[in-house]
């Protein structure tokens, strides 16, 4: 079943309990919208969503498979008068209800896992294998790091992280999370893009490397933000960046890191047997 949800619907109830695949969209909301969910059977939901709570009447423990767009919740939606203490829990409690999937896409500009873990309510997503992620706010990495430490059966992820400034959805819980050590003894292969070389993603890395024991392949893709104007200051941020991941710990005897920015590339291969870092200038 695909729907496209008109604006002036304020509330929206699909009851189908034989509905196994479900695709909706609800525009960029100026009046909040109710979603409510009654599909036992459902294996399969692709949401793009824009302003609304979206809930399930029950669990669906079948559910395989979740594509969810939250990139729409915007600084508009705000200021249009939703309230953001009141949909953020909601989506959250959303979010927390696919834990059955086995694959989740998640596209989100909110800092929702951050969210989870600051009042407690952090989900178990304990069948899930793969993941693809596209993390907004400069609370990414802390989102990212949540994120792993709910799903220990995780096998594959990518994760694409963007800075963007001003989004006050983006914004919301900032503060630092300290996410303790949990071995993750699926995770095969990892791909994270977006790095800028700051502090906290070597902190990523190192937890990756650490705790990943049957680890394969990283990949760090690496864009120095152009504010940095200095050319030569480019360059040297993303050298440092790349030798503070290749002097971590690797757990894995497996395990082929592989750093590409525009500077900057090297593999643990190149790094560890021949001390060598290929500059691209």
């Amino acid at each position: 079943m695909s729907l496209n949800c008109p604006l002036d619907s304020p509330r929206i109830s699909i009851i189908t309990p034989n509905l196994k695949s479900l695709s909706f969209k609800v525009h960029i909301a100026i009046h909040q919208h109710q979603v409510i969910i009654d599909t036992p059977k459902l294996t399969y939901i692709y949401v793009i969503s824009g302003g609304s709570v979206i809930d399930f009447v029950i669990d669906s423990t079948v559910l395989d498979t979740a594509d969810i767009d939250l990139t729409h919740f915007s600084f508009l939606s705000i200021r249009e008068g939703m309230d953001s203490n009141e949909f953020i829990p909601q989506i959250c409690k959303f979010v927390a209800r696919l834990s059955s999937v086995r694959e989740l896409h998640l596209e989100s500009n909110m800092n929702l896992f951050a969210y989870m873990h600051s009042v407690g309510s952090m989900p178990l997503f304990a069948n899930l294998s793969n993941g693809r992620m596209a993390l907004t706010g400069s609370s990414g990495v802390n989102n990212f790091l949540l994120f792993l430490h709910i799903a220990p059966n995780l096998k594959e992820v990518f994760v694409s992280l963007s800075y963007e400034e001003g989004n006050p959805l983006a914004d919301m819980t900032q503060s630092a999370v300290i996410v303790p050590g949990l071995l993750m003894n699926k995770l095969d292969y990892v791909n994270i893009t977006g790095l800028q070389g700051n502090d906290d993603e070597v902190n990523l890395v190192g937890y990756i490397l650490k705790n990943a024991i049957g680890l394969n392949h990283l990949y760090i893709l690496v864009d120095v933000d152009n504010a940095v104007e200095d050319e030569v200051a480019r360059v040297g941020k993303q050298f440092k960046f790349c030798k503070d991941c290749f002097n971590l710990p690797i757990t894995s005897s497996t395990a082929r890191v592989v750093f590409s920015g525009q500077y900057v590339r090297a593999t643990n291969v190149t790094a560890i047997s021949h001390n060598e870092i290929v500059l691209r200038l």
